[in-house]
């Protein structure tokens, strides 16, 4: 039923799919599943070889500007999040406006 949910089909739909079909998308899931939330990486690959993965560091001004503001906001209420939104005049007003009702 989870990948009925995923797929957001009936499961009598799920169950008209071709075998091999329906086997692929299980597996699937499955390794979605197994697969760590922060790295990507499964378990069974580190057992397999515990060298299988070296770390690479990649530059994006985005995460940079995040965690800027993580920094200055140290104010924040516990769960927010710190987002990317389009620079445009409406969302600076709207930002502004936030600012101002603090």
């Amino acid at each position: 039923m989870a990948l009925c949910r995923e797929y957001k089909i009936p499961h009598s739909a799920f169950l008209d799919w071709e075998p091999e079909d329906q086997a692929k998308a299980l597996a699937d899931l499955w390794e979605q599943g197994s697969t760590c939330m922060m790295c990507g990486t499964a378990d069974w690959e580190w057992q397999e070889d515990i060298r299988a993965y070296i770390t690479d560091i990649e530059y994006c001004h985005g995460c940079n500007l995040q965690d800027k503001q993580r920094e200055f906001s140290t104010d924040l209420p516990k769960g927010s999040t710190v987002r990317l939104v389009k620079n445009t005049p409406e969302n600076q007003e709207r930002i502004n406006q936030r600012m101002r009702s603090r």
